[in-house]
C-alpha cells in the first residue's frame, strides 16, 4: 500500500452506527485471508514487535542527512495522542470481544519509535490478544513534512496486520482501497468503534485454528526440548565413559612403558653380574694357581696366565659388541651387522687378537685392526670403531637418496591411510565410503586420496578434495603430513558406509525371495486427474552392492509390469512414506495404510465441496480448511493444488448465493 494516497483516519468518540461486519461479510473477508495456503499460515503465526517493526518499518536513518531530521525523530517522546487513540481503539476492541463472550481482551498498546522508511516517516504500534495473537498497526503522518513525525502530527494508518498475515483490506471501509489519481489523498475517516469491531470479529475467527496451532507448536517444542536433554544427559555419560576409557588406555600403555624399563634395566643388571662372574672367576682360578704354586703343587704358571687373558679378552669383547648395539648393529650367529653391507666382529687366535670390519656395498672393502698383545687390543677396537663411525656417516650423508625418502614416506603414508580404514584401488591411490550428514538427513559420501610424481618432480598429494605439494621428493613427507591431518578431519565423526549400511540389516532381514507385498502407486493423467492404487510385487532377490569397498545390503522387487532396486538405506523410506505391505494383508491394512486412508478422505471432501455437497458456506469452509489442513501436514498442498482451487471457487460461488 502507498502512504503517499492511501490509509484508515482513526476518529476518535462515539460512533452509534458502527457496524463492524455482517455474518456473510465475515465469511468472504476471512475466505479471502485464507483462499491462498501460504497467506493463510501467516494469520497462524504469532509475530514479535521487533519481527513486525524490522519488516514493515526498517527504517533508512543512515540516509538521514540532517542532524535537524535525527533530532526531530527524537524528539517525539511519549506519543500521548497515539497512545491515548490506541488504548481508544483497545477499549473498542475488548467492548465487541466481551458482546461476543469469547473470553479474549486486549493488552496494552506498544509504540515503536518513529522511523523513516523510502519517502515517508512510520512508526508501529502493536495490539496484544490475551490468547496469544496480536493486531499491528503501521501509521505514517501526512501532515507537514511526510519525511518526518512530530509530536503534534497527526498519524494515519496504512496497514493493518492479524499476527503475520496483512488485513489492511478486511478492515477498511468501502472504497478505501480503491486508486485513485496522483497527488490526492484518499485516507479514509474510520470509527474506532467500527474498525476495532471488525479486528475483534477476525482476531474470534481465526482463535480456534491459532489456538490449536499453537498447542502444537508447544508440543512439539516440549518434546524438542525433552530430546534435547536426553541427547545433552547421553553426550555427557558418552563423554565421561569415553574420558574413563582413555584413562585406563592411557593407564595400561604407562604400564606397558614401566614394565619394558623393568626389563631392560634387568637385562643391564643381569649383563653386567655375568661380567663381574667371569672375572671374579679368573680372580679365583689365579687365587687358587697361586696357591698350589706355593705349596708345592704341580701347577704350572701359564694355565693360570690363560685363564686370566681369557677372562680379560671375554671383557674386552661384551664391551665392544656394546658398543655396536648401541650403535645399531645386531648379532647374527657370533657377527656383528648394520644393515645387510657393514659387519665386524672381534676374534682371538694363537698370533695375535684382531678385529675385522668388512663393507659389502659400493666400493666393498675389508679392514683388519690387529694387535699381538691383549694389552694393546684397546687401541685397535678404538681404531675399528672410529672406522665403523666414518663409514655409518657416508650411509648417512650420501648413502641414503631423495628417492629413497620419497618411498619411504610413501609407504609409511599408506600404512597410515590403511589402518585409518581406506581401501587401496589402484596404484597409489586409495578410498573409503563414509556416511555424514546433509540438511539434517544421512548423507553418503566418498573420501579418496593418491599421489604422484609429477613431470617436474614435484610430490602431489591429493587427500579429500584437497592437494598438498612437495617441490622435491626429499621433503615428501611435508607433504604426505598435511594430507593425514586433512584425512582425519574428513573421517571425524563420521561413520564407514559398511557400519551405517549395518544398523539396516534388520530391515532387509524382513525380505525373503518369494514374498508377495503391495505397493502404493500413482498415475496422473494428462489432464491432472490422480489416481492411487496398489500394485502387487514379488521379491525377486535379496541381494549386495558394492560401495566404498563394502558389500552392501538391497532387496529387488518385480511386478508383471516393472521392477525396482531399493538400497539399504532407501528401503526405510520405502517402509514410511511408500506403504509397501504384505500381500496377504490386503489394500485395507498395513502400519501406513491409515495415511493412505486420511488423504484420500481429504481428497473426498474436496471433491464433495466442488460438486456442492454443502449448502451450508460455515460448513463448507470449515471442511475446506479441514482438508487443506490434512494435506499440508502430509506434504501434499501442490499435489492437489487443482483440486483445492476448484473446491475454493465453489465455496465462492455458494458464498455470493447465501449473500444475495
Amino acid at each position: 500500500m502507498n502512504p503517499l494516497n492511501k490509509g484508515i483516519r482513526l476518529k476518535t468518540g462515539v460512533d452509534l452506527f458502527a457496524k463492524g461486519f455482517t455474518p456473510v461479510q465475515l465469511n468472504e473477508a476471512f475466505y479471502r485471508l485464507t483462499a491462498d495456503s501460504k497467506q493463510a499460515a501467516l494469520l497462524l503465526e504469532c509475530a514479535t514487535f521487533q519481527e513486525i517493526d524490522d519488516e514493515y518499518n526498517p527504517g533508512e536513518e543512515e540516509r538521514l542527512s540532517t542532524v535537524e531530521m535525527i533530532m526531530e525523530a527524537v524528539r517525539v517522546k511519549a506519543f500521548s495522542r497515539t497512545a491515548q487513540t490506541m488504548a481508544a481503539l483497545a477499549r473498542a476492541m475488548n467492548k465487541q470481544l466481551a458482546a461476543s463472550g469469547g473470553g479474549f481482551t486486549i493488552g496494552e498498546a506498544i509504540i515503536g519509535k518513529p522511523k523513516k522508511s523510502g519517502l515517508f516517516a512510520t512508526v508501529t504500534v502493536q495490539l496484544p490478544v490475551s490468547d496469544g495473537q496480536v493486531i499491528s498497526i503501521i501509521f505514517h503522518s501526512p501532515d507537514n513534512n511526510k519525511m518526518k513525525i512530530t509530536a503534534s502530527d497527526e498519524i494515519l494508518a496504512f496497514r493493518w496486520l492479524l499476527n503475520k498475515r496483512d488485513i489492511t483490506a478486511a478492515v477498511s471501509p468501502d472504497g478505501a482501497e480503491a486508486d485513485t489519481l496522483p497527488g490526492m489523498d484518499a485516507a479514509q475517516d474510520v470509527s474506532l468503534e467500527d474498525v476495532g469491531k471488525r479486528c475483534a470479529m477476525l482476531i474470534e475467527k481465526n482463535a480456534t485454528r491459532f489456538a490449536s496451532t499453537q498447542k502444537e507448536i508447544v508440543e512439539a517444542k516440549k518434546a524438542l526440548e525433552d530430546l534435547k536433554a536426553q541427547a545433552d544427559a547421553e553426550t555427557a555419560a558418552n563423554q565421561q565413559a569415553l574420558a574413563d576409557l582413555k584413562a585406563e588406555q592411557d593407564a595400561a600403555a604407562q604400564a606397558d612403558i614401566d614394565i619394558q624399563a623393568a626389563q631392560d634395566k634387568l637385562k643391564k643388571i643381569q649383563d653386567f653380574n655375568d661380567k663381574l662372574q667371569a672375572q671374579l672367576d679368573a680372580l679365583v682360578a689365579a687365587n687358587a694357581g697361586n696357591a698350589g704354586k706355593a705349596g708345592g703343587e704341580d701347577t704350572t704358571g701359564g694355565e693360570t696366565q690363560a685363564q686370566k687373558d681369557a677372562a680379560e679378552f671375554e671383557a674386552k669383547k661384551q664391551a665392544f659388541e656394546g658398543e655396536l648395539t648401541g650403535r645399531g648393529f645386531e648379532d647374527r650367529q657370533g657377527r656383528m651387522y648394520f644393515g645387510d653391507n657393514l659387519s665386524t666382529m672381534l676374534l682371538k687366535n694363537d698370533k695375535n687378537y684382531a678385529v675385522y670390519v668388512a663393507w659389502d656395498g659400493e666400493n666393498a672393502k675389508a679392514q683388519n685392526f690387529e694387535s699381538k698383545t691383549l694389552s694393546g687390543l684397546d687401541k685397535q677396537i678404538a681404531d675399528a670403531l672410529k672406522w665403523i663411525d666414518g663409514k655409518l656417516g657416508e650411509m648417512k650423508s650420501g648413502g641414503i637418496t631423495d628417492e629413497d625418502r620419497y618411498q619411504a614416506a610413501a609407504k609409511v603414508f599408506e600404512s597410515q591411510v590403511t589402518d585409518m580404514g581406506f581401501s587401496p584401488v589402484n596404484g597409489k591411490e586409495f578410498r573409503i565410503g563414509l556416511v555424514g550428514s546433509r540438511n539434517g538427513k544421512p548423507a553418503r559420501e566418498e573420501v579418496s586420496a593418491n599421489y604422484f610424481v609429477d613431470s617436474n618432480g614435484k610430490v602431489i598429494v591429493n587427500a579429500n578434495k584437497k592437494t598438498f605439494t612437495a617441490m622435491t621428493m626429499a621433503t615428501a613427507q611435508n607433504a604426505f603430513d598435511k594430507a593425514i591431518t586433512a584425512l582425519e578431519e574428513a573421517i571425524k565423526d563420521r561413520e564407514t558406509v559398511a557400519q551405517w549400511a549395518a544398523k539396516y540389516q534388520g530391515v532387509v532381514a524382513k525380505f525373503n525371495v518369494g514374498d508377495e507385498y503391495k505397493v502404493s502407486r500413482r498415475t496422473v493423467s494428462p489432464s491432472f486427474e490422480i489416481n492411487d492404487y496398489m500394485e502387487g510385487y514379488k521379491v525377486k532377490d535379496v541381494n549386495s552392492a558394492e560401495h566404498g569397498g563394502s558389500l552392501l545390503p538391497a532387496i529387488q522387487l518385480e511386478s508383471d509390469n516393472s521392477s525396482m532396486n531399493i538400497r539399504y538405506d532407501q528401503l526405510q523410506e520405502y517402509l514410511d512414506t511408500k506403504i509397501i505391505v504384505p500381500a496377504s494383508t490386503g489394500d485395507n491394512q498395513g502400519g501406513n495404510q491409515d495415511d493412505l486412508n486420511i488423504e484420500g478422505a481429504a481428497i473426498t471432501i474436496l471433491n464433495d465441496i466442488k460438486n456442492g455437497k454443502y449448502k451450508d458456506s460455515t460448513i463448507a469452509g470449515d471442511k475446506l480448511d479441514e482438508a487443506a489442513a490434512t494435506l499440508e501436514r502430509y506434504g501434499k498442498m501442490e499435489l492437489y493444488d487443482e483440486l483445492l482451487n476448484a473446491a475454493a471457487d465453489a465455496l465462492t460461488e455458494l458464498l455470493k448465493k447465501e449473500a444475495a
